[in-house]
């Protein structure tokens, strides 16, 4: 398996040129307002417009409902969904079969028992992205999240 780069929460022409000279093979864009880097979906596909094949398009989303998936969808024409809210399985089986594009789940990673619902999103998504605390909640200490991912696997079974 290759390492594939993924830099996400452009919102700037200067930081999508940064992140494509860079030789990112992804970038992300964020459709959530609470976030500092939230990008409208039309100045998202302004953005999108520089990328010219030369990365894929991500489309970052937290509990997104259909509408606002169609029109990130219709203006940014991402190449993948990324979702970090609460969404289920069959929520993101929906959205693939809705929006015919391959999902990321992020799903966040504090003790075993958050590793318990990886097989089912395995069955669906297409990239698993572990991620920060339950609430969303950036670790202290940024090996923390590492610590507990290591751990979380050795108590499921689950081969790192």
């Amino acid at each position: 398996m290759s390492l594939i780069v993924k830099i996400c929460g452009l919102s700037t022409p200067e930081t999508l040129d940064a992140a494509l000279a860079a030789g990112a093979d992804m970038v992300g864009f964020v459709f959530f307002p609470p976030s500092p880097r939230h990008v409208d979906p039309a100045s998202a596909a302004a953005l999108g417009g520089r990328v010219a094949g030369r990365a894929k398009t991500v489309a970052l989303t937290v509990d997104a409902d259909d509408t606002l998936l169609a029109r990130i969808v219709e203006t940014l024409r991402p190449d993948l969904l990324q979702l970090h809210g609460k969404e289920s399985v069959a929520r993101l089986r929906d959205i693939k079969q809705t929006f015919g594009l391959p999902v990321m789940k992020a799903l966040p990673v504090e003790t075993a028992a958050d590793l318990a619902a990886l097989p089912g999103y395995a069955a669906v998504a297409e990239f698993h992205y572990l991620h920060h605390q339950p609430d969303g909640t950036p670790y202290a200490d940024l090996a923390e999240m590492a610590r507990r991912i290591v751990a979380a696997a050795k108590d499921t079974g689950i081969g790192l």
